[in-house]
């Protein structure tokens, strides 16, 4: 009886665990269905700022394996690494068997992704187009991993963040660029996670309506804008460009952002720092 009894507890047992890790699906950045048949246990990530996801996600633990460019937060420098960001070994990724590998729509790989899937390892992709994705997305993350709690505390301040700087005046308006190469020259439009910064910070980008995130500029149409405030990212070349405004009448000033731009919860830092010099230079026009 007592044998029949454990038998009976231990089935009942598998059964609670069976329903309590049932298939879980959630929707990626790029608004597929991602579904994960059993609990996750090993993890892969294929970009920076994907790792960064994770562990706000609260699966950092989780991680077996990251890109060479991957370096924050300190353990995943320890990590066996995957690939670099350009180049990602396939094999490597399937010899580590993970349940889930999260990567980044404008990777411009879709041979690995394919791949991979192929392989029948999930895929979540990662396409954070405003900061508030950044927030969606670590969410879903949590929810995928079984740690949908940690993923909510640690977002919430960031949400906070973002709901204050909405409803902040932006008056009188500030004409803006966000400036990511010199030679060429790459402006941002707001179709960008950098252009969708600038304008939650209240500043009007003068190239906010091209179609594409990216684009080239001549020398001569960047001139012909009537800017009051240009950023330039920390590792454009600063002193080129103050050299190429030297000579022109009313010139715009100049701000180079030195924190971290990868689309991750630090990205709060570079926000920060943005709206500040905005705020400052409307309170000069008032």
């Amino acid at each position: 009886m007592q044998n029949m009894q454990k038998i009976l507890m231990a089935w009942l047992l598998s059964c609670v665990s069976a329903l309590s890790w049932a298939a879980i699906s959630v929707t990626d950045g790029t608004g597929q269905t991602v579904t994960v048949p059993h609990e996750i246990y090993k993890v892969v990530a294929l970009t920076p700022h994907a790792t960064e996801l994770l562990y706000s996600a609260g699966a950092g633990s989780k991680l077996v394996g990251v890109t060479q460019e991957s370096d924050y937060p300190e353990p995943v420098k320890a990590l066996p690494k995957v690939g670099t960001y350009a180049q990602i070994n396939v094999e490597a990724i399937i010899k580590l068997k993970p349940d889930l590998v999260v990567a980044w729509q404008d990777g411009g790989q879709p041979s690995v992704i394919q791949a991979l899937r192929q392989a029948g390892i999930p895929v979540f992709m990662s396409h954070p187009l405003t900061p508030q994705d950044i927030a969606t997305e670590i969410h879903a993350l949590g929810v995928l991993n079984g740690t949908p709690n940690i993923a909510k505390q640690n977002t919430a301040p960031f949400r906070t963040y973002l709901q204050t700087l909405a409803q902040k005046s932006s008056t009188p308006t500030i004409n803006s660029a966000f400036l990511v190469g010199y030679n060429p020259i790459y402006a941002v439009s707001n179709n960008s996670f950098l252009g969708k910064m600038l304008q939650l910070c209240g500043a009007n980008n003068v190239f906010g309506n091209i179609k594409q995130p990216a684009f080239t500029l001549n020398p001569e149409a960047l001139l012909q804008q009537q800017l009051q405030v240009v950023f330039v990212s920390g590792e454009s070349d600063v002193q080129s460009w103050q050299n190429f405004y030297a000579k022109t009448p009313n010139a715009p000033k100049l701000y180079s952002i030195n924190a971290d731009l990868r689309p991750s919860l630090r990205i709060k830092s570079s926000l920060e720092q943005m709206c500040l010099i905005i705020d400052s230079e409307r309170r000069s026009r008032h």
